[in-house]
């Protein structure tokens, strides 16, 4: 008896095949899309987050190389104080950290490289704010002159170390995204200062307390 031919694959059979295949070429494509859509999230994220922590790094930078050139004269504030046991010197502390603090999940994007130094910044900031505050304690009043003058002159000196590393920071910002075309914005406040220009600040710094070191003696 023979048998018909049966053929492999019929209409039916293709239809489904067909189907499926489309199926399967919807899905790859669609999870194709969301992989894409991700990694494009990923990348406007990484550039909101970079442009905003270098926006903030330089207002904070900006108001350390102010302070630093409005405390040229320090070495009188120094010397009022040592005259004065009365006398509170009026610092302004207006640190940012928003972007910093609230978004630190997202601090791996400013780059393995520089990362310390970025937290080294804003620790140096803290410290500065808690200097700040300890010179509006009762308790400054009724520390030895020498005392008083050495919170200052720290004071001081961590604004000359925070403007440096901001500096340093900003600049490797700038470097490593040439694509975000960072920029630092200008403001009424002195001209980008190199470390030499910063140098040559803590120079004029020491010179003026000694200055003022040698006055109070001699009045002493």
């Amino acid at each position: 008896m023979a048998v018909e031919p049966q053929p492999w694959l019929g209409p039916p059979l293709l239809a489904a095949v067909l189907t499926g295949s489309i199926t399967m070429f919807l899905w790859i494509a669609k999870e194709w899309r969301t992989v894409d859509d991700d990694k494009k999230k990923r990348r406007d994220e990484k550039e909101k987050y970079i442009r905003a922590l270098f926006a903030e790094i330089d207002y904070n930078t900006r108001d350390m190389e102010k302070f630093i050139e409005l405390s040229a004269s320090v070495g009188e504030v120094i010397m009022k104080i040592k005259e004065n046991k009365d006398f509170i010197p009026h610092i302004t502390d207006s640190r940012h950290k928003e972007i910093y603090k609230s978004q630190i999940g997202l601090l791996h994007h400013a780059g393995d490289e520089y990362i310390a130094d970025v937290v080294t910044f804003y620790g140096i900031m803290e410290r500065i704010g808690t200097e700040i505050q300890g010179v509006y304690l009762p308790s400054f009043g009724v520390i030895s002159e020498n005392g008083r003058a050495s919170v200052i002159d720290d004071i001081v000196d961590y604004a000359f170390e925070c403007a440096q590393i901001g500096q340093s920071i900003l600049l490797q910002m700038e470097r490593t995204y040439p694509e975000y075309r960072l920029q630092r914005k200008k403001r009424k406040a002195p001209d980008r200062q190199s470390d030499a220009d910063l140098q040559r600040r803590v120079v004029i710094f020491n010179l003026d307390l000694d200055r003022a070191r040698t006055a109070h003696l001699k009045v002493s």
